[in-house]
């Protein structure tokens, strides 16, 4: 029909691919993502706010600790926000996604910043556990919804092939069960299978 959107034009095709390989990528992100962010976290001021010492292993500064350890939780893990933020930059949107990407990379580029060109705080631990968090909600997510769209697909395989429309005049037809049928037939209607 002429003015309607189609499904792709709305960008809603993206979340198509939503299914068991996607959220188990989300899963392995999510994991490994959690590993590398434990020991951040530990060395930052959490972990001295817990008790610890918060200096790194090995005499590694607190910075060069942070950047090894982030860098593949920010990159590699967090890589679907990023990617789908550039998506929708380029084509003059912002969404979820570029609001967690913008979260994720200005903790870790003011990071980098503060370990490499100027001394000031650190945020690593912030990166790393933005990351985790939003991949621990997108998983969730996807698990979710594609349990959801298996539920609703069991369902319509129980739905009758042909059903018997009675309206109120009595009147008895045969068909497919299609309710914009029974609207146009007057209400009250009975279906049988």
């Amino acid at each position: 029909m002429e003015g309607e959107t189609t499904h792709a034009e709305m960008k809603h095709d993206e979340h198509a691919a939503h299914g068991p390989g996607m959220a188990r990528d989300f899963l392995r992100r999510l994991i490994v993502s959690i590993i590398l962010s434990i020991p951040i976290v530990l060395f930052s001021s959490v972990g001295r706010f817990l008790g610890l010492s918060g200096v790194p292993p090995f005499g590694i500064s607190p910075g060069v600790f942070g950047f090894l350890f982030a860098t593949p939780v920010v990159w590699w893990g967090g890589l679907p926000f990023i990617s789908a933020a550039w998506r929708a930059f380029r084509r003059g949107e912002a969404n979820m996604m570029t609001l967690i990407a913008v979260g994720i990379l200005v903790s870790y580029a003011y990071s980098v910043a503060s370990t490499f060109i100027f001394k000031g705080e650190l945020f690593y631990d912030a990166a790393a556990m933005r990351t985790s968090f939003n991949l621990a909600g997108h998983w969730l997510e996807m698990r979710s919804r594609f349990a959801t769209g298996k539920a609703v697909e069991a369902l319509l395989k129980l739905a009758p092939a042909t059903v018997r429309i009675i309206n109120s005049r009595a009147q008895a037809t045969d068909g497919s069960p299609d309710f914009s049928q029974l609207i146009r037939l007057g209400l009250p209607n009975a279906m049988q299978p």
